[in-house]
Order: structure tokens, then C-alpha cells, then sequence
């Protein structure tokens, strides 16, 4: 649930900043490099930019024009971004370790993806007026909202798992680099239910501030290792 006001308007101006910079530095790695694993990562963050454009558009669009159907669509579509995401962590995964599962694991993860946003698209309902809270707020089907939970965590997790497990090495280097990604990966997963306790607590400018934060810790270790 997106509440469509001025805060998330906000909030998620400042993801579609931070992740716009990100993107770009690791695309230009990327084509300087041609390293495959970088070229992944900056898959995975250029969609993160695509999505946070979407749950940007969404109080932008509601603010402007006050349309409840363009506002769920662009909502709609910030979840489009999402599903297509996890299958670059995936792949990263299956990069380093069981190799011979890529077609399976992969394949999953876009399987839980085009349920997903089925649903969605099946589903579709406008953006709602709640009148005992004064707020308006775009949403997604539950049960799409439950595979997009749980293809979060079996894509993202055992990737965060594998570098935080890295950072034990005794190679700085290494341990540095391992625990930077690992842990911007892990911060990814907690956005499945932090956002919700901080609207519910803090001011929900912080919750768009918060989401991007992973894609920091994970931009601070790629380019440590980049630039090592």
C-alpha cells in the first residue's frame, strides 16, 4: 500500500536520485569492463532506478491530476521493475555457486514474477479515498503482494547469505568488499516489512529514504572492488 501524498512524493524523489547515480557509475563500469558480475549488478540497480521512477510517478501523478486509475498504474508498474530485478541477484547467485541449478533457480524466480504481476494486471483497481484516515492510497493484490515477498527473499537472501559468509575471510579486501554487498543485499530484503513499520511510526519521507539505502551498501562494495 502507497499512501499518494506529498511525503512519499519525497521520500521516493530522493531513491530515484541516489539509484539514477548508482545505475549510471556501474553502467560505465560495466562497458569499460565488460566484467560480467558488474554488468549484473547494474542490471539489478537500473531496474531498482525504474522501480523507484514508478513509486515516484504514483503521488506525483495523484498530486497533479488527482487520476486514481494513472496513479495504481504507475504503482503497477513499480512492481513490474520489482519482479524483473530479482532475476539479476539470481543470477549473480548462480554465478558463484550451483551453477548447474541456473535454469531452475532462474527460472523460479521469474515463474513467482509473471504470477506476480498477473495478478496485478487481473486484479487492477484504482487508487482508493480512505475518509477516516483523510489519505489516498494505490495498492496491489494481497495474494500478489505475497509472492512478491517471498520471491524478494528466495532471490535476494541466499546471495546476501553467500558474500556476508565471505566477509569471514581474511583477505581485507575481500572482507570489505563481501560484507558491503552482503549487507546492502540484506538491507533489500528487510524492505518486504521495515517500510510498513516506519509509516506507521516516523514521518513516510524516511521510508523512500530508507529503501535506497541497500542500493548504497551495495554500490560502496562494488566500487570497492572496482576500484581495488
Amino acid at each position: 500500500m502507497l499512501v499518494l501524498n506529498i511525503e512519499n512524493l519525497i521520500g521516493f524523489t530522493i531513491s530515484v536520485m541516489v539509484t539514477l547515480f548508482i545505475s549510471y557509475y556501474l553502467l560505465r563500469a560495466y562497458f569499460k569492463e565488460k566484467e560480467k558480475r558488474v554488468g549484473l549488478f547494474a542490471a539489478f540497480i537500473t531496474c531498482r532506478f525504474f522501480m523507484f521512477i514508478g513509486f515516484f510517478l504514483a503521488p506525483l501523478i495523484f498530486l497533479v491530476s488527482k487520476s486514481l486509475v494513472w496513479s495504481s498504474a504507475a504503482l503497477s508498474f513499480a512492481f513490474l521493475m520489482v519482479f524483473t530485478s530479482l532475476v539479476f541477484p539470481a543470477l549473480l547467485f548462480t554465478s558463484f555457486k550451483f551453477e548447474k541449478l541456473r535454469n531452475l533457480y532462474v527460472g523460479l524466480i521469474i515463474l513467482l514474477g509473471v504470477v506476480g504481476f498477473f495478478l496485478i494486471i487481473v486484479g487492477f483497481t484504482p487508487a482508493q479515498y480512505i475518509p477516516l484516515a483523510n489519505i489516498t492510497v494505490a495498492s496491489i493484490p494481497q495474494l500478489s503482494a505475497m509472492i512478491y515477498m517471498l520471491a524478494k527473499s528466495f532471490g535476494v537472501l541466499p546471495l546476501s547469505i553467500l558474500f556476508l559468509s565471505q566477509a569471514r575471510i581474511n583477505d581485507r579486501r575481500t572482507k570489505i568488499r563481501s560484507f558491503l554487498i552482503g549487507m546492502g543485499l540484506l538491507w533489500v530484503v528487510t524492505t518486504i516489512f521495515v517500510p510498513q513499520l516506519i509509516a506507521a511510526a516516523a514521518p513516510l519521507y524516511l521510508v523512500g529514504m530508507y529503501v535506497c539505502i541497500g542500493d548504497i551498501l551495495i554500490f560502496a562494495g562494488v566500487r570497492y572492488r572496482v576500484t581495488s
